[in-house]
């Protein structure tokens, strides 16, 4: 096979097919290494080499074209890209990896930035409907509630304690208001919590 694979080798780069993509020899070279390894017959050299060499532009074309603000990110995507063009599969694959878990790190954090946020923001609104409710301006009070709720439910962790609570003080008011039914749901939504 290792014979077949240089005679190829050889016809490949010196026929000068406009079909084949223009890739470094040590790329070639990856792609007879591939073909040994998975077995493939003789016969079917051709067009498995062709199959790979389309993959292998394609990856490369996806790697190049991953859009980024980040320097960092775009120093990542050449290195990454240079790691395709060698050839060295394993250490883009390596690297792409890291770069799925730094990200998922980094949007983790972010989204833990922004559930505090949203708290403190949700907590604000509620102090909010409290001196809405000492001045007796009811419906502004509603409105403050009803803002903190939906601030509430943005947060996708654990922070529902805030939201229950803040649920049980709305129908508080709404039971001033002699708005019974609709105080009743907004408890019984706060007891599922």
């Amino acid at each position: 096979m290792a014979h077949c694979s240089a005679t190829i080798y050889q016809q490949v780069t010196l026929s000068g097919d406009d079909e084949w993509p223009k890739v470094a020899d040590a790329m070639i070279e990856a792609f007879f290494r591939v073909l040994e390894q998975q077995g493939v017959p003789l016969e079917d050299l051709d067009i498995k080499l062709r199959e790979i060499a389309a993959n292998y532009k394609m990856l490369l074309e996806r790697v190049r074209t991953l859009s980024t603000d980040d320097p960092l990110a775009a120093q990542f995507r050449e290195t990454v890209a240079t790691a395709v063009q060698e050839g060295d599969f394993d250490r883009a694959e390596q690297l792409l990896t890291e770069a799925q878990a730094q990200d998922i790190a980094s949007a983790q954090e972010l989204q833990d930035i922004v559930s505090k946020r949203l708290l403190t923001a949700a907590k604000a609104r509620v102090e909010l409907a409290h001196l809405y409710e000492i001045q007796e301006h009811f419906e502004k009070a509603e409105d403050a509630y009803k803002t903190a709720i939906s601030l509430l439910e943005r947060i996708s962790d654990n922070r529902v304690p805030a939201l229950a609570q803040t649920l049980k003080e709305y129908a508080s008011l709404l039971r001033k208001l002699q708005r019974h039914e609709e105080a009743d749901q907004l408890a019984l939504q706060a007891k599922s919590i």
